[in-house]
């Protein structure tokens, strides 16, 4: 475990916020949808991009 004495040390809980055709995406792969896996990957790449 990471200890410090100089600051506060945290980790995000939850989910973080993402575009509305990520999130389609991750839902399409959790009901097992097809979905094209190069757009998918392009769509992260220009959220995480922003």
């Amino acid at each position: 475990m990471k200890v410090s004495t100089d600051r506060i040390l945290t980790t995000h809980i939850g989910s973080l916020p993402r575009p509305q055709e990520v999130f389609d995406f991750l839902f399409a792969q959790d009901r097992g949808d097809s979905y094209d896996p190069v757009a998918f990957e392009d769509a992260l790449a220009r959220a995480v991009a922003v």
